[in-house]
């Protein structure tokens, strides 16, 4: 194989091989994913039933567009007619309900890459739970809990307080401290940008995983919540002493901590939020283009969602006369089970949907 010699004469040269790309097509790896896919779709891995019947929003939806809100309550309220079919004579109704299903399916819809991604996760916290028991006797698991009136929502852990957890404050006689810990599983690039200077200051738990962990705290009235990350490769501990951290385990791990007076507002907000969007699409209006990404200037509407360089959304920020003042990309739209039918539909703002 070919080397090239680096660095100046007067200095020991590196040898440095050349690079060489993967084979493509690749011949092996493929058909093995393929089979790994079909059986996990089989096992029935990749559908997660509510956890509450009769609700029509996940709490695993919390903080995505209100657009990409509408279009999930859409598919699942076809799919809850669907399975009813079998129940019904009327062959009209019931070609009328396969039609309505088909419809609202993700015009986009996860990959094998995505699966992938989603089964690690998973596999993360089927791992974790036998040992999460042992380490806390009084915790439980994937609880899951009715928020409003139109919600359910499972809450990865729920700890109340025993003789292995120091209270940080006196809850009062008779009553246990509570504690909700929201655990997620990510990549060793979103752990170092969330937990360490790699880039600047920490820039700490991702919204979605706030705005998921606020709904279920407050849903299960606990005392503290606890945004939890393992990640699934270590970083340095060069860098993860960068911050005053210096523990093995916080090379892969990490928490942040958040009071009632701070994940309460935040709970409610989303509450509304989600109340608006749900009556919005039962008055036949999808909702428009917003996402409550605090990244986001407030008053950022998405114009196209696949603008920049074919996959990112394109947001604009407009005043009262339509004159632009910011605008930018946002990488929601790349990942939108439904980016094909929302440029379909079109309309940065609120337009009228066909339900049935």
């Amino acid at each position: 194989m070919p080397i090239r010699d680096t660095g100046p004469m007067d200095l020991p040269r590196r040898q440095v091989t050349e690079g060489r790309a993967p084979d493509d097509p690749p011949r092996f790896l493929p058909r093995i994913m393929e089979a790994w896919l079909a059986r996990y779709q089989e096992e029935g891995h990749d559908v997660r039933e509510f956890a509450v019947d009769g609700a029509r929003i996940r709490g695993s939806w919390a903080g995505i567009c209100a657009r990409a809100l509408g279009y999930k309550i859409l598919e699942h309220d076809a799919q809850v007619r669907l399975a009813d079919i079998e129940n019904i004579d009327n062959t009209d109704e019931i070609e009328a309900r396969i039609a309505e299903a088909e419809a609202a399916a993700p015009s986009n819809p996860p990959t094998l890459a995505s699966y992938w991604r989603m089964f690690l996760g998973q596999l993360v916290h089927e791992l974790l739970a036998p040992d999460i028991t042992a380490a806390f006797p009084n915790a439980h698991v994937e609880v899951g809990t009715r928020f409003d009136d139109f919600g359910a929502i499972t809450a990865d852990i729920v700890i109340d307080d025993d003789d292995h957890i120091v209270l940080p404050t006196d809850v009062g006689p008779g009553r246990p401290f509570r504690t909700v810990i929201e655990l997620k599983s990510l990549n060793g690039f979103g752990f170092k940008m969330g937990t360490t200077t790699f880039k600047g200051p920490p820039q700490g738990p991702k919204y979605l995983h706030l705005y998921q962990g606020a709904l279920q705290a407050e849903a299960l009235d606990a005392d503290e919540l606890i945004i939890g990350w393992v990640a699934l490769e270590n970083v340095s501990a060069a860098l993860s002493a960068g911050v005053g951290v210096h523990s093995d385990v916080s090379r892969f791990t990490a928490e942040w901590t958040y009071t009632p007076e701070e994940f309460l507002p935040i709970a409610r907000t989303e509450r509304k939020r989600m109340r608006r969007i749900l009556d919005a699409i039962d008055d036949g209006i999808l909702p428009p283009r917003v996402i409550p990404d605090p990244e986001l200037p407030k008053g950022a509407v998405v114009t196209n969602p696949r603008g920049a360089k074919g996959v990112k959304g394109l947001w604009q920020v407009l005043d009262t006369d339509g004159k632009i003042l910011q605008a930018g990309d946002t990488w929601h739209c790349e990942y939108c089970d439904f980016q094909d039918r929302c440029i379909a539909d079109g309309g940065p703002g609120m337009v009228p949907v066909q339900i049935r």
